[in-house]
């Protein structure tokens, strides 16, 4: 960008962006069209365009800082943003300290010392320490520690502190990192992907020359979901019922059913049906068998719901939910949908096209005949042996026999992939 870009105060060159940020010459236009305009215009119905400039600010933080816009919130400025945080953090035993630099910001350190008033204490590492020493981290990082205030760059020294390696340390001690880059934003790369933190905060009235008022916070999204606000607005009635409004990545331990089947039935075997099936007090019951894992990254769609296991009833969620479990809603017949296999055909389009595809590829022809030397099920089996062909096609399901319950895992890395 260029200097005639911005409305520069003084001849001189302008040295003071670390505290306020010159305005663009293109502000003032802007704030007539999104803000201002629609009031006059529309007055009531103005509500859809001013929430349309919010949800395209959360995109730009997005496009700036990495991860997922539905992860960012608007702040007032970031001593607000903290205020809202900590008495929302889950609670543990024993972890009762909040750890900051004695350097940290004035405002920052007054919402610590307020903090208090929610059973939380404070303790400052000693300007004397070097704040961009690991090794001041890591011994300040003791299990007493709830969470720590991490600056990126100390206000008053410009030292830039390794926050990537101090929120590493933390997540091996199960300590919630908070990383403060309102001095960073816009000079310094900042990524919520490669400091893997659990809150950024962050300001664009210094160097993004953004104005007072764009402040922002981004939590990671596993610990969204575990947050108990109480400084909470209009949106919470929909956040509070556990319901997901938009979707996003999360890191996830799926089970794969490959050998579930329901108790009694006498279909060909690995065909799920139940007209034969043991019927228990108004139920089929379902045999889980061998259950195989695997972790990775889903797309959790709007209108799932989150199931915390941190709660009274926590134990009950998991005998209901985990498909393991002898008294889950699975093994209890609630969840047949999950053997049904959505793109099938009729034998008579099957039958030719395994044919070619065996006959065109000697890999595949390899695996199938594996296959039937191994298992004495699939080679008796030609229901079997045409659904193992369709899932080497494109028009495989792929969640068939997926469970549709996932077990949400802390994100260690590629958070916001």
């Amino acid at each position: 960008m260029h200097r005639d870009e911005f409305h520069v105060p003084g001849p001189g060159p302008y040295a003071l962006a670390h505290s306020v940020g010159c305005l663009p010459t293109r502000t003032a236009a802007a704030i007539q069209q999104h803000y201002l305009q629609p009031w006059q215009l529309q007055g009531g119905d103005a509500w859809p365009a001013w929430l349309s400039s919010v949800d395209e600010f959360r995109k730009s933080l997005a496009v700036l800082f990495g991860g997922e816009a539905a992860a960012f919130c608007p702040q007032a400025n970031l001593s607000s943003g903290l205020a809202k945080l900590l008495p929302a953090l889950p609670r543990r035993p024993g972890r009762t300290v909040l750890l900051a630099a004695e350097d940290s910001f004035p405002s920052m350190a007054f919402v610590l010392q307020q903090a208090r008033d929610t059973g939380y204490e404070t303790r400052l590492i000693p300007r004397a320490q070097d704040p961009a020493s690991i090794g001041t981290w890591s011994g300040a990082l003791t299990p007493e520690v709830a969470a720590a205030l991490v600056p990126h760059v100390h206000s008053n020294t410009g030292v830039v502190a390794p926050v990537a390696d101090i929120a590493a340390l933390c997540r091996e001690r199960d300590i919630y990192s908070i990383l403060d880059v309102a001095q960073s934003a816009g000079i310094l790369p900042v990524s919520v992907v490669d400091f893997a933190a659990d809150v950024l905060l962050g300001s664009c009235v210094k160097w993004l020359c953004g104005g007072p008022g764009a402040g922002f916070m981004w939590i990671r999204p596993s610990l969204l979901s575990r947050l108990t606000p109480t400084d909470v607005g209009w949106s919470f009635h929909i956040y509070n019922t556990g319901a997901v409004t938009a979707a996003f990545p999360l890191r996830a331990t799926r089970a794969h059913l490959d050998d579930a089947k329901v108790v009694g039935d006498r279909r060909e075997a690995g065909i799920v049906g139940t007209s034969s099936a043991q019927v228990l007090e108004g139920h089929v019951r379902v045999d889980v068998g061998k259950v195989r894992q695997d972790t990775v990254t889903v797309t959790i769609p709007a209108g799932a719901v989150r199931v915390p296991v941190d709660q009274p009833l926590g134990d009950l969620a998991i005998v209901l939910l985990e498909a393991e479990s002898p008294d889950s809603f699975f093994q209890w017949g609630f969840m047949l949908s999950v053997f049904h296999e959505a793109a099938n055909s009729e034998p008579y389009v099957l039958e030719p096209l395994g044919d070619r595809m065996l006959h065109s590829s000697a890999a595949l022809r390899d695996a199938f005949e594996h296959q039937l030397a191994t298992d004495p099920v699939f080679a008796g089996s030609a229901e079997r042996r045409r659904s193992w062909l369709l899932r080497q096609t494109p028009y495989a399901d792929a969640l068939c026999r997926v469970y549709p319950i996932v077990r949400e895992e802390e994100e260690t890395e590629n958070i916001g992939a």
